[in-house]
């Protein structure tokens, strides 16, 4: 009996240094050259793994003394730090990686020098074009802080610069378009967005404010389009479809080539919509041809020619009331009066552009015509 009492208290003696000796733990911190905490700072023992949390406080255990923890951070260098006591909690310090760049050139969105862009300037390129769909640039052009492009009813678009439609409520105005170099804008004031298809546009760089005054005095700003162009050397043809709800048939084909002195590119596209709501259908169809002829390495040639044929219904406002009974409804004095536009519209113009020394000039001509109905 006493045997088996000795025996018992051996084992109970045994289980419960091994127990001791398993459930030792040390605490600490582990702070920058500042002395900031450092949250997610990995310690590792030879039989347990901790993270740090946001104040930098770390509970790792160890199964003796005298070992070795490695301690370590993505933007730190690693660190190995010798356990002598359990007693007093650690204070770990990790130095940053300090990382020596060679020389680099930081990039700009144009090749202009800072004194020849006395202005903010918003660039949308191939790269922002593409992030969207293909029905329309609206997208695209919204992503540029300060301009607002919206679209009233299918075919008809607004064009806001910092507020330039405030006073001037329906459609494009105060503000200049050029297409390669071409004014878009008629006299009046107005421009057409909606004879322009998707395709059509390669570049767009919107001077935003009082900037555009280098190209007139009293616009809230110019928008530059380029047209869609091959590269030299390059040749393709291109042809898209696109179908959706509500009636919706894209059919798009572009044909383009170009070489050392001249670029051709035609493109024709076909669009038609019935429309979410009632009386909102749409039906546009637009040929253009664009090209660019260099004379000298200092000189060059573009000329532009567009032809559309839009139709559009306008379903106009509704009420609260009209809107909750039905989203989709239309204005009653817009399905009755048959409020749509139809427009025919040929543009051409030519420019010539010179470049000597610093110097550059344009020099266009453009001509337009618009049957309404």
């Amino acid at each position: 009996m006493k045997i088996q009492r000795t025996l018992y208290t051996i084992c109970l003696i045994i289980f419960t240094a091994n127990g001791a000796t398993a459930q030792k733990f040390i605490s600490g911190k582990v702070v920058d050259h500042l002395l900031m905490p450092i949250q997610n700072a990995h310690i590792q023992s030879s039989v347990s793994m901790a993270v740090t949390d946001e104040s930098g406080f770390f509970k790792i255990e160890l199964d003796s003394l005298n070992i070795t923890l490695k301690i370590s951070h993505i933007a730190f260098i690693p660190q190995s730090v010798k356990i002598k006591s359990f007693e007093k909690p650690l204070e770990i310090r990790l130095q940053p990686h300090v990382a020596h760049l060679k020389e680099f050139s930081i990039g700009f969105e144009t090749r202009k020098e800072i004194i020849k862009t006395p202005a903010s300037v918003g660039i949308i390129g191939p790269k922002e074009l593409e992030r969207f769909d293909n029905a329309s640039i609206l997208p695209a052009v919204n992503t540029i802080p300060g301009v607002r492009m919206e679209e009233r009813s299918p075919g008809s678009y607004r064009f806001s610069i910092r507020g330039s439609l405030i006073r001037s409520p329906f459609g494009v105005r105060n503000v200049k378009f050029y297409l390669n170099g071409i004014p878009f804008t008629d006299a009046t004031g107005n421009t057409q967005l909606n004879l322009i298809d998707f395709y059509s546009i390669g570049r767009m760089e919107i001077l935003k404010g009082p900037a555009g005054s280098i190209f007139g005095a009293g616009n809230g700003g110019v928008v530059l389009l380029d047209a869609l162009q091959a590269k030299p050397g390059e040749k393709f043809i291109q042809a898209t479809s696109t179908s959706g709800s509500f009636g919706l048939r894209s059919y798009n084909l572009l044909a383009a080539v170009s070489d050392e002195k001249t670029s051709n590119t035609i493109n024709y596209s076909r669009r038609e919509s019935e429309g979410y709501r009632k009386h909102s259908a749409m039906k546009r169809e637009m040929f253009s041809w664009n090209s660019t002829i260099k004379i000298k390495e200092s000189q060059s040639i573009s000329i532009h020619a567009l032809y559309s044929d839009l139709f559009y219904q306008i379903p106009g406002a509704i009420n609260e009331q009209m809107l909750l009974e039905n989203p989709r409804s239309a204005r009653p004095g817009s399905i009755e009066q048959n409020s749509s536009i139809n427009l025919k519209t040929f543009n051409l113009g030519a420019s010539h552009k010179i470049e000597h020394k610093g110097f550059s000039n344009i020099s266009s001509v453009f001509a337009a015509n618009t049957a309404f109905d």
